[in-house]
């Protein structure tokens, strides 16, 4: 294949520049699933970024899988790729064929629809961080609760503990990497706009689920659910 794809680096390896020439690839894929113009944009483009972002990748037989749901008439599709540049993928409906877009482009958009984009890659080494914390979260409740009769005081620490080392685990192994991904703490800072947007979505949600616990817990602690025990309890009487 004539196919290659050019890298540029530049700050040390943090900024990260990729373009690639993939049109034998995408007519590989047109003439193995017998698609359509559209469908054949579609999925060349999806197989071309799922290259470059395989290319990152470190290890020979790790895997990364794109995947597009969307609600158009080609209902999304599915592109895996490894290190090597190995690419596949497959169309949901590859026969799609819909009129040009107000630009006079392939409508690509039209065809796929309103989508989500998901991927997956690494799935080894988050499987062993989570076993690992699993198993000391087993081992240290048995040692609070049997050796230290600490009951669901010690089943709350041990939780916490093992949440602790999966957390230490995860961090260590990104200030470990080489690629796009590494994380470096000494660059942290603290972004007040970024913060913000946080807290102004997460905090009414976190009051909203402060109510339902403390209401769970003490239903007559809040006011409104003190105008509605009175009527609780009666209905209860009444039941009994």
């Amino acid at each position: 294949m004539s196919d290659y794809m050019v890298r540029a680096t530049a700050a040390d390896g943090q900024i990260r520049a990729f373009a690639i020439t993939s049109k034998e690839m995408t007519e590989e894929a047109r003439v193995r699933h017998n698609s359509s113009p559209i469908v054949t944009a579609a999925l060349g483009r999806a197989m071309s970024a799922a290259a470059m972002m395989g290319s990152m990748m470190k290890g020979e037989k790790d895997l990364l899988t794109l995947q597009i749901q969307g609600d158009g008439p080609m209902h999304g599709l599915t592109v895996t790729a490894n290190a090597n540049g190995g690419v596949k993928g497959y169309p949901g409906v590859a026969d799609v064929i819909l009129p040009p877009n107000a630009a006079g482009k392939l409508n690509v958009g039209g065809a796929i629809g309103n989508g989500v984009l998901s991927a997956s890659g690494e799935t080894k080494l988050p499987l062993i961080y989570l076993s690992i914390a699993g198993v000391l979260n087993v081992l240290l409740n048995l040692f609070f609760v049997i050796q230290c009769n600490m009951a669901t005081g010690g089943v709350a620490i041990a939780s916490v503990i093992a949440q602790y080392v999966s957390a230490i685990l995860v961090v260590s192994h990104l200030c470990r990497r080489k690629d796009s991904c590494r994380l470096y703490l000494s660059r942290l800072r603290f972004h007040r706009e970024a913060a913000k947007s946080v807290l102004m979505l997460g905090v009414p949600g976190g009051m909203q689920s402060l109510q339902l616990q403390i209401f769970l817990c003490r239903p007559e602690s809040t006011p409104l659910m003190r105008l509605w025990c009175p009527a609780i309890q009666r209905q209860s009487m009444q039941i009994r």
